[in-house]
């Protein structure tokens, strides 16, 4: 009541006490609307803006470009680690996106793994060493493919406090299993994550 509690602590409180929503909701809602499936009139292609001629636009719907970034620094538990990956096979089997760009990341970032419709996830950790959430931002903004998503999912324990300093241009879910270092990231919509018992 006297508001000394330690932030860490009141974080884990608070994603204890939320309701519990499942990501792949919060996922589907999110990525509506991004493949391209037909054109229409109601929305004019940006491309030909400048242009006298009227050209129709795409219209979308489904899954797109999903990023997934994967946390595997020490702190994260080999079952958190797994829970995480079987998240990844998850979202490629009942969410179909187009596509798949999966960064496994530390301090630093691994090269992208890109998962086509109908591939199987290698699912091998690299890292184990100290986290940095800005890793993989980073790596996509090297490469040049931070533009390229729909929306990115960021799996993680919540153990660092070190952010992109821009918001990208697409929506953000951080999945933790636990309370964010630092308090909750400054962009994005966070869900927790609950472990398997098996």
């Amino acid at each position: 009541k006297r508001g000394q509690m330690p932030v860490v602590v009141q974080e884990s409180v608070k994603l204890a006490k939320s309701a519990s929503q499942d990501w792949r909701d919060i996922l589907r809602d999110r990525m509506m609307d991004t493949i391209p499936v037909d054109f229409t009139f109601s929305r004019q292609n940006t491309h030909d803006a400048g242009s006298v001629l009227v050209t129709p636009g795409i219209l979308k719907e489904g899954m797109g470009h999903l990023g997934v970034f994967g946390d595997a620094s020490g702190s994260v538990s080999q079952g958190e680690y797994a829970q995480g990956q079987t998240e990844l096979w998850s979202i490629c089997e009942e969410l179909m996106p187009e596509r798949v760009t999966f960064i496994q990341f530390d301090w630093t970032a691994s090269d992208p793994e890109v998962i086509e419709q109908g591939d199987v996830p290698e699912l091998i950790r690299k890292r184990s060493g100290g986290t940095r959430f800005s890793a993989p931002f980073k790596k996509c903004e090297e490469l040049g493919i931070l533009g390229d998503f729909d929306a990115i999912v960021f799996f993680t324990d919540g153990g660092d406090n070190e952010y992109p300093g821009e918001e990208p241009d697409c929506p953000v879910i951080w999945c933790t299993t636990g309370p964010f270092y630092g308090g909750p990231p400054p962009f994005g919509e966070v869900v927790g994550m609950r472990l398997s018992k098996t």
